[in-house]
């Protein structure tokens, strides 16, 4: 049975008012947004790359300047720069950008894709829970396994991750590479061998494929999704050879193109293939071991609890594949115990690192290190799990040990050193943080006919083209020169002001280039929109727990349809909280903190038919919501074309009374 304790407080969905594209609110699951709507600021990176701080930093670089600190600069004054400094990256090393915390990584990580799209961009995540916790994070391990993979391919990109998921180690490069299977055009591999190989590397069997990390199987004919590629691939065979090989559109199921060969990557950063019945007797002996030791220091029924667990979990990994929890494990998928576990710094060792806020990095490293070692030593005197679960988590030290090895620029607002970060260069860059106007238009007015007559060039970002184009035209009528440029690639010189869209998190005012851009935060004002509900129109709005009695069922937005039992207060870390007790298929249990009410809502039927009760951390919720989806859009644009017809045809004058 799996427990999983749904997120307490705010997630990174939770706080972005503008930039949600990359972020599922509900359990934290960090996701690259969609390409469609994101356009590069050609003319932004342009004009900084005249800047001179700029010049001698990437003559820096060329000359071997190992360490180097950019201070001055915060929010998007330091995706800007750097962005102006990638160039393509015709250095051939891809690049990693080390910040605090989730937050801080999406919006990082949105800013550049915002200023060079999202091909070279990736974030690679923390999981949100524990390796010995039974649940499934499918989004968030199918991203960590599509950037080493990518990473692995040879591919230079620029990863964006915070310390928390740097810090839990992953599957060693070498392995990666062995579990990967190819296939091309004229290969012999039975189907069902293709079957097995799918299900070791952690894809879930499905009757038709919708998502990443899915396969399914009709005779000879074999569709998968994998975490790397934007599209699902169809293999068909003709007995056990490999006829044709092409990509599908999941949703209508239409060939879209003809390939030649696939590559078929894990889905997890973890081990795929191991030998379960070899890992299931150590995981026994391991357990013994640590049971007697819990019975000597008094605690025999956290000894019998572990016993217990790990015989189970024994007989999991002898007859499973995956499963929930089968990552405490890791440390013994390799030939000795941790030694062959990796981190993010091991795929990306000639990488280039940036640092976002040392200072904060070692503050959070430090405190979040302590934090997962409290919470195992706790688990552990409970008889939850091994002691080995420890290993998989990196500390501060060893991470920045590992760092120093690299060539680093460092990124602040103050010139302060961490240990190890002693800069050989330092540059403080002449920007400051841009004013705010707050929906004044007279006060914007002024100031950007002062910058007009002082030859300041001005880039105004809003979120969409409709509303540049209207900005453009309200400004011209005061007789501000203002150019409409949706793809940003008027140069910015001269007092000229550029009204483009795009998506940075603050805006800036820099002496060289002779520059200022606003976003719509300057430009409006910070406005924290309150967000709806998710699929409000699946149940009844629920205000307080009050509302819900035990035996009621709910939709979670995240999880689907369960059964409400009631409340539980459970200590989680040292404190005690009160939890909403909801039931899924299997009895497995999801506790949602009651400041989390509005994720549930009551469940309403037709009849008195009983719901069919979703399964945790499975896939037919997604589908379900993934099909809503599809009829909502195919009903408007059946309503658009029916109105087009009615606009189109020609009346009927009726006779006068």
């Amino acid at each position: 049975m799996a427990i999983q304790l749904a997120p307490v407080g705010l997630t990174p969905g939770g706080l972005l008012p503008y930039h949600s594209a990359g972020v599922d609110a509900g359990r934290g699951a960090l996701a690259p947004p969609e390409a469609e709507g994101y356009f590069l600021l050609e003319s932004l990176l342009d004009a900084f790359r005249s800047n001179p701080e700029i010049i001698e930093t990437k003559k820096a670089l060329r000359q071997g300047v190992v360490r180097q600190l950019l201070s001055g600069i915060g929010a998007s004054q330091k995706t800007t720069i750097m962005a102006s400094l990638w160039d393509g990256n015709e250095g051939s090393r891809p690049w990693l950008l080390v910040t605090h915390n989730a937050y801080q990584a999406v919006r990082i990580y949105e800013d550049l894709v915002t200023l060079l799209g999202p091909q070279d961009i990736e974030l690679f995540p923390a999981m949100d829970t524990l390796p010995h916790e039974e649940t499934s994070e499918l989004e968030n391990q199918g991203a960590r396994a599509r950037v080493l993979a990518r990473l692995v391919m040879g591919e230079q990109l620029i990863v964006i991750t915070h310390f928390s998921a740097l810090s839990r180690k992953t599957m060693p490069p070498e392995l990666l590479r062995k579990d990967t299977l190819r296939l091309c055009s004229g290969q012999e591999i039975a189907p069902a061998e293709l079957v097995n190989h799918a299900v070791n590397l952690g894809y879930e069997r499905v009757d038709r494929v919708e998502g990443p990390g899915q396969f399914a199987r009709r005779g000879g004919i074999f569709d998968i999704w994998p975490p790397t590629t934007g599209e699902p691939y169809r293999v068909e065979f003709f007995g056990d050879e490999v006829e044709s090989i092409r990509t599908f559109e999941p949703i209508g199921q239409r060939s879209t193109s003809q390939d030649t060969k696939l590559l078929i990557w894990p889905t997890r950063d973890s081990a795929g293939d191991v030998d379960g019945y070899a890992i299931g007797e150590l995981v026994r002996e391991k357990a013994a071991a640590q049971a007697i030791a819990l019975r000597g220091a008094g605690m025999a029924e956290a000894g019998d609890r572990l016993e217990q667990t790990m015989n189970e979990m024994s007989e999991r990994l002898e007859q499973l594949g995956h499963f929930p929890g089968r990552d405490q494990f890791m440390p013994f998928f390799y030939d000795k115990a941790g030694a062959g576990m990796t981190t993010l710094l091991d795929y990306m060792q000639e990488a280039l690192v940036f640092l976002d806020e040392p200072v904060r990095i070692q503050e959070y490293g430090q405190a979040a290190e302590r934090e997962i070692a409290e919470t195992i030593m706790a688990n552990i005197e409970r008889g939850f799990t091994l002691r080995d679960e420890l290993d998989i988590f990196a500390g501060y030290d060893e991470i920045m040990n590992v760092i120093e090895y690299h060539d680093t620029i460092a990124m602040a607002m103050l010139p302060t050193q961490t240990r190890g970060q002693r800069p050989e260069r330092t540059v403080t860059f002449p920007i400051r943080t841009a004013r705010s106007f707050q929906g004044k238009s007279d006060r914007l007015k002024e100031e950007l006919q002062r910058w007009q007559q002082d030859r300041v060039a001005v880039l105004l970002l809003v979120h969409d083209s409709e509303q540049a184009h209207h900005l453009s035209n309200m400004l011209r009528e005061e007789g501000i020169n203002a150019v409409h440029d949706p793809e940003c690639r008027t140069p910015l010189e001269g007092g000229i002001t550029v009204v483009s869209f795009g998506k940075l998190e603050s805006g800036f005012e820099c002496t060289q280039p002779r520059l200022v851009v606003l976003t719509v935060h300057e430009i409006f004002g910070r406005q924290e929109k309150k967000k709806r509900a998710r699929f409000a129109n699946e149940g009844i709005k629920i205000s307080t727990y009050t509302d819900l009695r035990a035996g009621d069922y709910v939709v979670h937005a995240n999880h689907g349809i369960g059964q409400y039992l009631g409340m539980k207060t459970l200590l989680v870390a040292g404190v005690h909280r009160d939890y909403m007790h909801v039931q899924y298929a299997g009895g497995d249990a999801l506790y949602v903190p009651v400041e989390q009410v509005n994720l549930l809502q009551k469940f309403v039927g037709s009849g008195d038919d009983v719901p069919k009760l979703h399964k945790l951390g499975g896939t037919d919720w997604q589908k379900t919501k993934t099909r809503v989806k599809e009829s909502v859009k195919e009903m408007a644009d059946g309503l658009l074309k029916l109105y087009a017809v009615r606009e189109t045809m020609p009346g009927f004058a009726f006779a006068p009374d």
